[in-house]
Formats: C-alpha cells, structure tokens, sequence
C-alpha cells in the first residue's frame, strides 16, 4: 500500500522543493495546492496532483527492504521537479534538502558511486571503475521487513577494521578484480537485523546452498533483502530458480550499471 500521508516520501520531497522555490522568490503563492489523489486511473501505482506537475508513483522495489526504494523516488522527485520547476538549484542544494527527507536520499543525487559517512548524508565520490562490468544478481525478499531505527539502535561499528575493509573492496572495484571484490562483501547491521528479523538468517542458508555458488552474498542495507552475485545473467537465472523452490518470500533478478554510469555521466563530482 503506498501511503498518502507525510510517510510518503515522494509527497515530502515535493512538498519541500516548492517551499525552497518559495523562500527564495519570496513568492509563497507560486505553488499554493496541497496535493491530493489524482483522477485519472493509475494502474499499478499511485497519481498525486500538484499545481504545475502530476506525479505518478509505481513502486516495484520492496519496503523495508534495505534498498533505498523510498530514498530513491524522493531523489527522483527532487530532481525532476527541479527541471520541471525550472528552479535551478545546484546539486548541493538539492543534497541538502534530500538529506532532511533521508539519510540515504543524497546517495541517490549524487550519480556516482560513493562512499557515505555520518549518517549517510556525507559523500565522497569513489574514483576508478571506468571498466567495471555489469554485475548480474539474485536478490532475495523475505516475507518479513526490518525496522531501519531499530537495526542502527543494535550496531556496533568497528571504525579501523570497517575502514581497511572498504579501501581494500575500492581496491578491487577500481581494478576491476571482481572475484576479489565480491568474496569480501561485509554488512555490520547484518547481525542486529537478524535479530530484528531472524528470518534473514533462513535466506543466507539458501545461499549457501546454491549448487553453482554466487560469487559473494550478503544482505543489503539495514535489510531484509539479501543479494547474491553472479557470473553472468545465466548464472542469475539459474541460482534465482533454485531458491524459488523454498517458497520463501519474493525472488527476482537484477544488474548493477556502474561502468556504464561511470563512463556516461561526466566529470567526478566534488563533495
């Protein structure tokens, strides 16, 4: 059920960019509708209407997923509207609202790999990667989500090992040594979210049974979708095939763009 109060991220982005246009004309009567449930039918999705856009929302990641689904609709939202609106803020203007709707949000404008800190609103663009290839997933949704505040609430973080790991993973993304990069995946919310949900812990036990093995599996995010990396598409298919057979929760497929991201957006990004 998508929501159509404050809970809606998308709503809340909207919201937020017009009364930033606002504050900087000096015009509070430039976007004056409060947006409602639109009339025209929306098969699949949600219509939202706004004085100067309609937006329609068709959600097809997973809530309480750990996948930045909501996070990244608002991003989207933020940014289109920033077009549409003709309001020409910057892309730190735009961060900065995002990180008031989410601490992931800025992640999603950012267009580039990075490494986020703090909360997740401090970035730091990840140079490299040109080469990368496509990287084929399995992606596992148990019937169950994970509350996001309680999962953080159980982590402890270890900084100086946590920190060797990531530049030794940036390492091996930026040369290209996938096998590398993939057997070193590390989550430390994966212990308190299994506590949360201790049915992430069934998912990791199919993975392990996969007969062909993923290059590397973990969960992502604060959870509880968990991914496995594959060779090739082939591959993809035939280990999501297998753990279709446990009946045990929703299972799909998907394939990272990041060389493809990389080498098309344009210049690295200062933070």
């Amino acid at each position: 059920t998508i929501p159509e109060d404050d809970s809606n991220l998308v709503l809340r982005a909207a919201r937020l960019l017009r009364e930033k246009i606002a504050v900087r004309s000096g015009d509070a009567s430039e976007f004056p509708e409060v947006p409602t449930e639109g009339e025209r039918p929306c098969p699949g999705g949600k219509q939202v209407r706004f004085s100067g856009a309609d937006i329609i929302l068709e959600k097809r990641i997973p809530s309480q997923a750990g996948m930045g689904g909501g996070s990244s609709d608002a991003a989207a939202v933020l940014i289109l509207l920033n077009e549409l609106w003709d309001a020409r803020l910057t892309r730190d203007e735009l961060a900065e609202l995002g990180a008031e709707l989410g601490s992931d949000v800025p992640l999603f404008l950012s267009g580039f790999p990075v490494i986020c800190r703090g909360r997740g609103e401090k970035l730091e663009a990840v140079s490299g990667g040109a080469g990368f290839p496509p990287l084929p997933l399995v992606i596992v949704k148990p019937p169950v989500g994970c509350s996001t505040p309680e999962v953080y609430r159980q982590c402890i973080p270890n900084g100086a090992a946590d920190e060797q790991i990531l530049r030794q993973m940036i390492l091996d993304w930026s040369t290209g040594r996938i096998r590398e990069m993939t057997s070193g995946l590390v989550n430390r919310l994966l212990e308190p979210a299994c506590s949360v949900s201790p049915e992430i812990g069934k998912v990791f036990e199919m993975f392990r049974a996969v007969p062909d093995p993923c290059l590397g599996f973990s969960m992502t995010g604060s959870g509880s979708a968990c991914f496995g990396i594959c060779r090739d598409r082939a591959h993809a298919a035939e280990a999501a095939e297998f753990l279709e057979k446990y009946r045990f929760g929703t299972v799909f497929t998907a394939e990272t763009h990041l060389s493809e991201l990389v080498s098309c957006v344009g210049s690295r990004p200062e933070f």
